[in-house]
């Protein structure tokens, strides 16, 4: 008899079940626990895009903020700009009424001098007397005509024709002018040309004695203060003697102070002397000799001319130190002799209007 050994076909297949049941169940936990590490990456997330999403809306609701104050902010400087804009056309358009009014009022007057003999110096030095404002303005506004001022009532018709703007571009010959100046001053009569310095230092010179009202009558050239050594005391003395003599429309715009200190070369004391002047006068030649003889230029150009000669040139010329000596020595009243001296001009004071002779 043969007996073959054989498991329980039923109770095999409980274990094979057993087997992928348990199978089953390490693939559910895995899944689980890959779900579980999935959900964690999720969180994170969401966690991330919640903190995004409030910083996100943080700041939109700062940007709207800030918006909204940009746009008050706007809207105020809008306001105040329109305004300023508004008040800044009002005063152009005020401006401009003005400066229309005052441009009527104060055109230029375009009044030409006709030439009556060879009176082109005169007609030029008239035209630029006219023109000092300060001294029109007095014969325009304060000149009280008599009889008594002879030059000064010439000057005052001529003045207030000139300054007529009923009389723009018309020319006008001064024959009453010219026949009183040729009275009062000789040089002048006739049909000859003369020196336009001549008749303005003439003019200013008469206008100013007509003119003061100082309690003396000095004029320019002959007041002149004695050399003393005390530079103070000369000066003050000077000036009180100055202001005592000197008050016109003439002094006030055409005088200043001249200070020339000279030195004798024997007793080495310097003297101080004061005076008043109305012209400087610069010699152009020596002038170009002086800056040529100290070595700053050469005497003559290449195209054999003298060269160009400005007006700080003549200025320093006009303060060189100058020398007497020869027949030109200085009388010292201390040393009691002739010696030789050095001396120097300085202008102290310039006028409102100073006159230049460049000859």
């Amino acid at each position: 008899m043969l007996l073959l050994s054989q498991e329980n076909p039923g109770k095999k297949g409980k274990k094979k079940k057993k087997k992928n049941l348990r199978k089953k169940l390490e693939e559910l936990k895995k899944r689980e626990e890959d779900l579980k590490k999935e959900e964690k990456i999720i969180q994170e997330k969401e966690n991330k895009f919640k903190e995004f999403k409030e910083k996100h809306l943080k700041e939109k609701s700062e940007l709207d903020g800030k918006k909204k104050l940009f746009n008050i902010e706007k809207e105020e400087k809008e306001k105040s700009l329109n305004k300023r804009e508004k008040e800044l056309k009002q005063r152009e358009e005020k401006l401009k009424i003005e400066e229309e009014k005052y441009t009527r009022k104060n055109k230029p007057i375009l009044i030409g001098l006709n030439n009556i003999g060879a009176t082109c110096y005169m007609n030029a030095s008239l035209q630029c007397l006219s023109n000092t404002k300060k001294l029109t303005e007095y014969f325009l506004t304060n000149y009280e005509d008599n009889g008594n001022k002879i030059m000064s009532h010439q000057y005052y018709k001529l003045i207030k024709h000139l300054w007529n703007e009923e009389n723009n571009n018309i020319s006008y010959s001064p024959n009453s002018f010219k026949e009183v100046l040729s009275k009062e001053n000789p040089l002048f009569a006739g049909i000859a040309a003369n020196d336009a310095k001549d008749l303005i230092n003439f003019l200013i010179e008469r206008l100013h004695q007509e003119l003061n009202i100082a309690l003396k009558n000095n004029s320019v050239d002959n007041y002149i203060q004695i050399d003393q050594t005390n530079e103070a005391a000369v000066f003050n003395d000077f000036i009180k003697d100055f202001n005592t003599n000197f008050n016109s429309p003439i002094s006030r715009c055409f005088y200043g102070i001249l200070e020339t200190k000279s030195q004798c070369q024997g007793c080495k004391i310097i003297k101080y002397n004061f005076q008043v002047y109305s012209f400087l006068e610069f010699p152009l030649q020596q002038v170009n000799q002086y800056y040529f003889n100290n070595g700053k230029r050469p005497l003559l150009t290449n195209d054999g001319k003298n060269p160009d000669v400005d007006l700080y040139e003549c200025f320093e010329y006009n303060r060189k130190i100058d020398s007497m000596t020869g027949d030109n020595q200085m009388y010292c009243n201390i040393c009691n002799k002739l010696y030789d001296a050095t001396y120097v001009t300085y202008l102290y004071s310039t006028p409102n209007y100073l006159i230049l002779n460049l000859n």
